[in-house]
């Protein structure tokens, strides 16, 4: 009877080792590669961001706009990061209302 307890024993610790603990590493390393590359992208698009908009001196702002449209060149033409600028400049209030409104919903 204690033989067969230490076999399963054995049998239980070596599943847990070779098997779970190893499909539980690659689905943490995978977890992880996708939010690596997630979080690079919400920072690419940072620039069209409320808080940003509303922060950001214009120096920061055109630079965020500019690493912006050159990732994305096919997309977007090289006049956008001055195109932002002026965006702001003129909806500077409705932005503002925006983000009053998405802070209120995310309370």
């Amino acid at each position: 009877m204690n033989f067969l307890k230490t076999a399963t024993s054995l049998t239980e610790s070596n599943f847990r080792v070779h098997v779970f603990n190893a499909c539980l590493d690659i689905t943490i390393q995978q977890l992880s590669q996708r939010f690596t590359s997630l979080n690079r992208t919400v920072k690419m698009f940072e620039a069209i961001h409320p808080n940003t908009l509303l922060q950001a001196g214009d120096e920061e702002l055109h630079q965020a706009a500019w690493q912006l449209s050159e990732h994305y060149s096919r997309d977007i033409g090289p006049s956008f990061p001055g195109q932002l600028l002026c965006f702001r400049t003129s909806f500077q209030d409705q932005i503002t209302k925006q983000k009053c409104s998405m802070s209120t919903t995310q309370q």
